[in-house]
């Protein structure tokens, strides 16, 4: 093979490699996740136990939950609207202060009329951690991509 042909395969080559990439990061860009209403839970837990767990053993409860979709029956505390698409479910066992909290995922719309605190819910969303109480307020058990369990109760935005 002559100079000029190795030159124009490398190019080639680079071209391709480089196409390929380009295409690859474009598809992982513009990915969209799987929304949490197709997903199947992999826990149904009431509130108290939940909160149980964490008070009781943090390293083994956030071992067995963290990152696992969840749906989550308690009692509502109060419903937290920070901007319009951004709310936050509060949820409790009406005994201690500590809490599970629902970032609600922003593709569904939650009327918040309905809801009233002390009445009973269940939530679906992915357990992403802890915060345990060190300023004796109350510790946080924390879900994010949060939804209404009931899909009645949730609007997609298309």
């Amino acid at each position: 093979m002559n100079r000029s042909k190795k030159i124009r395969s490398g190019i080639l080559i680079t071209f391709l490699l480089v196409s390929a990439g380009a295409i690859y990061a474009y598809r992982e860009f513009n990915r969209e996740k799987e929304s949490v209403a197709a997903m199947d839970a992999a826990f149904k837990v009431k509130a108290a136990d939940l909160i149980r767990d964490f008070t009781s053993d943090e390293g083994s409860a956030t071992g067995k939950y963290a990152g696992k979709v969840m749906e989550v029956d308690g009692i509502l505390k109060e419903t937290i609207v920070t901007a319009p698409g951004q709310m936050t479910i509060v949820m409790g066992d009406g005994v201690s202060s500590t809490s599970v909290r629902f970032s609600i995922d922003s593709s569904f719309v939650i009327d918040p009329i309905g809801l009233t605190p002390k009445m009973g819910i269940r939530m679906k969303g992915v357990c992403t951690g802890y915060i345990p109480d060190e300023l004796g307020i109350g510790a946080d058990i924390l879900f994010n991509r949060g939804m209404m369990a009931d899909p009645d109760n949730n609007r997609a935005i298309k």
